[in-house]
Order: C-alpha cells, then structure tokens, then sequence
C-alpha cells in the first residue's frame, strides 16, 4: 500500500524550485517524448541525487522505467514519490502502477489501483479500459485454477490462452508465473519436447527464479534424465533451503535413483525378485498422477525394466500390461515393442510377437544402429518359423482349459469363467488367449463338437494325452 508521510489533508510547504533540477525536470521530459526512456532515467537520478524529496522526480523516473518494462523498479519509484507527497499520485500515475502490478503477475493489487485511479477520475477511459480486462483476468485466472483441479486440461489450456490474449491485448510481458502455468499444462499434456524447450528458455532469462528452476527439475525427473534433475534441485535448495516443493521432489528423485540401482544390481547379479521389489518401490514413488502426464518417461522406463524382470520370472501376462501401460506413456519405444515381443512369445502367442518386433524395427527406424537392427531382425524371424510350426499343429482345447479329457461338462463351464475373466481385454487381459479360450469354450462345451474333436485328437495323439491335467495358460 502506499503510504504518505504526511497527515491527511495537510500541505507540505514547497521549497523554491532548484534551477538545476528544475533543467533536468524539463530535460527528461523531452526525452520521454522522443521515447529515449534510458537517458530520461539518467537525468531524473541526477536531479534526485541533488533533490531527494521532491516526489515528482520519482514518479517521472517511475513511468520511465515502466515504458522500459522495468516494472519493479517502476514500482519502487511510485511507492517513494507515495512517501513523500501522496498529492503526487495522480489518476494518471495510478494506472501506470497497475499495469506494472499486472505485468508482474498481481493481478488483484492491479485492480485495487485502476479502483484508486478511477475515483480520482471517475471518467479516465484508459483506466475504465483497463479495470475491464484486470477483471476479466481475474475470470480467466479462476477458471484456470478450477479446471486443472478437476483435471480438465482442454478447459485450462482454454483459460490459460484467454490469460495470454489479455497481456497480448496490453502490450505487456507475460509475467513468469503464467509462462510456468503453460508449461505445467505440457507437462499434463505429456508434450515433453515443447515441455523441455520452453523451460530451458524461460530458465535462461530467469537463471535465480525457484519456481522455474523447481519445474526444470521436475521435468528432467519425469523425462527419465535422474541426475541432472539432482543437480538442477539441488541448486534450487542452495537458494531456498526451506522450499517445501523442492524439498519433496529431491526426496522423490533420491529415492527412485537409489531403487533403480539397487534393482540393477540385482538383476546383474541373477537376483529378479529382489530386483522386482526394487522397481516396485521406485514406480511407487513416481506415481502416476494426471497433473505431472501419468508418470512421464520415467515411468514408462521404470515398467519396461519391470516388466523384463517379469520376463525372466515367466510373469508373462504382468509384464505385457506393464509394458501396454508403458507404450501408452512413451509410443515410440522401441525396447518396448522387442520386450512385449518376447513376453508374447513367453505366452506362445508367436504371430502377435512377431508383429511387436515388426513395431520395434518401424519405430527404430534409421536411429538403430546396425548390431540392434539385426538382433530384432534375427529373433523375428526366429518367431516367424514358430508361426509355421504353429499353423501345422492342431490346437488342444483341453490344455487351453487347463482340464483333462474326461472332464466333465460343469468342469469346462468353471474352467471357461475363470479364463475368460482371466483374459478378458476389458479387464487388462490378451485378446489372444480371451479367443482361443472362447474357441475351446465353444467346441468343447457343444456335446457333438466335442465328441467330434475328441475322435480326431485320439486318431492324431492315440492315447498319449487322455490323462493330461495341466494349468491353462499358466503352464505356457
């Protein structure tokens, strides 16, 4: 607020204008007119430095800067012209100091001045103006807010451009904090390469800024980059030992760096369940919140390491839904594709791999190296002779049930519903195995179908197979 030395209603008593300042005074007000608003800036110091209370120096210094966009500064100079002669502050001067508060991002102090002004001249277009678009900031801003706490991020991007548009309607700089607002929508967005770019350049105008050095650290974090997203934090706390959001997100990126070394040793070492424990433990950490894209790359990484793990331990169907779930983060993953590829050929379901390193080989395209390319190409074809092998053998509906030949008909119905919903797409199963179960369901739960493939499978196996009782799927 600004604050007068003086008693309401007084008169301060005017000394004799000093013919020096008096020079300057007129001096810089010509350079204001011709815009030379550094040289105006100069003469109005020097004529400060010789008259120290006379308040309108500071409030020409004032508008000065504001024409620089030297808000603060602005602002310093109008709250010192305040406190020295409040009669200073014109309706005028009044507007200036709420279009600096709005461009430094107070939209609500904006308004209380364009208020002030108004009632020292109720008929100032330029603040009436200006009162209309503070408020519909105001409007903006609140249905910002609003729609990122309900996670609408189409709705925030809508309030969040409509903000951008009253600055633009200003001629003003946006101020730092609605730069960040549109950089927190890419990051809900997972548009992480405009996410990157438009924080590396705000952090270069703003090296010393802690909310931008905080979101910097933030998307390094969820674009999988853990050590320098450590260093980036780190700097930050140097700076704000006490910020709270910086404090959090450090023990976040400690404790996701120290779970996914451990569980690389592990795995090094042969130990995959301890490894699996590990990255468990880190996935938890990163979570999967909307606001931050779900987890980001990180977590696509941190499912495609866990579902590898799951690999070796033959959790073929946890792995692909890890690996399903990283695909949706991080579409072009090539290592994704080939990990999926080798849990379907865990699952015996070859033709669907062999589309996976199809992906995989697409999707890598010119960036693979040599080596990398012919591995993919070596275990595809690979699959693609288990295909052939496959189409030559006739399928065992018993086994796909998991029952024995002399099963009866309530068996195959129990089996049929627990497989089904086992498998169901809908509740995070394989299309595949859903398919050939419902194939098995219906062949064997038909009376004739059934009498008719049991003649066939004992011409084909003889008696090899009647005792069979095996798992489902499970046994693959």
């Amino acid at each position: 607020p600004l604050r007068s030395s003086s008693q309401p209603g007084s008169k301060k008593k005017r000394a004799k204008p000093n013919p020096a300042v008096t020079n300057l005074l007129t001096r810089s007000k010509a350079a204001c007119a011709s815009q030379e608003y550094t040289y105006a800036i100069s003469l109005l110091t020097q004529a400060i430095s010789i008259e120290p209370e006379l308040a309108t120096l500071y409030t020409g210094r004032g508008i000065a800067h504001a024409n620089l966009k030297n808000y603060a500064d602005a602002l310093g100079d109008f709250q010192s012209a305040a406190t020295r002669d409040d009669s200073s502050i014109s309706s005028e001067v009044l507007i200036w100091m709420a279009r600096c508060r709005l461009r430094l991002g107070s939209h609500s102090s904006a308004l209380l001045a364009v208020r002030d002004a108004l009632v020292k001249d109720p008929h100032n277009d330029d603040g009436h103006i200006l009162m209309k678009r503070i408020k519909e900031l105001g409007n903006h801003i609140d249905a910002y807010k609003g729609a990122c706490l309900r996670k609408q991020w189409r709705m925030a991007r809508t309030a969040y451009e409509s903000c951008l548009n009253i600055y633009v309607e200003e001629d003003g700089e946006i101020p730092i904090e609605l730069r960040c607002w549109g950089i927190a929508l890419r990051i809900a967005e997972s548009v992480w390469d405009k996410a990157i770019e438009a924080i590396d350049h705000l952090m270069i105008r703003n090296p010393k800024n802690i909310q931008v050095m905080v979101i910097r650290a933030q998307i390094l974090f969820l674009t999988a980059k853990l050590s320098a997203a450590l260093t980036q934090i780190s700097a930050a706390l140097k700076l704000d030992p006490d910020n709270n959001q910086a404090q959090a997100l450090r023990m976040r990126i400690k404790g996701v760096l120290r779970s996914n070394e451990e569980g690389d040793a592990y795995r090094r070492q042969g130990q995959s369940s301890r490894a699996l424990d590990c990255w468990n433990s880190a996935l938890e950490l990163v979570g999967e919140k909307e606001d931050e894209g779900n987890g980001g790359l990180v977590r696509a990484l941190l499912l495609r390491l866990r579902a590898a793990i799951r690999l070796r331990l033959e959790q073929y169907l946890e792995g692909i839904k890890d690996i399903d779930a990283a695909l949706k983060l991080e579409p072009a993953s090539v290592k994704a594709y080939a990990t999926r590829g080798r849990l379907h050929a865990g699952l015996e379901l070859y033709e669907t791999a062999v589309e996976d390193f199809t992906s995989a080989l697409e999707h890598g395209g010119p960036d693979l190296d040599e080596l990398e390319r012919l591995d993919l190409q070596a275990e595809r074809s690979e699959l693609e002779n288990k295909v052939e092998e496959e189409r030559k053998k006739e399928k065992d509906y018993y086994q796909i049930l998991g029952l024995s030949v002399t099963c009866t008909t309530a068996e195959i119905r129990k089996a049929y519903r627990i497989y089904s919903l086992k498998y169901h797409p809908d509740k995070g199963g394989i299309a595949e195995l859903f398919k050939l179960v419902s194939e098995a369901y219906s062949v064997l739960s038909n009376e004739e179908s059934r009498r008719d493939y049991d003649a066939k499978r004992r011409r084909r196996n003889a008696s090899s197979y009647d005792s069979y009782e095996g798992d489902g799927f499970s046994e693959f």
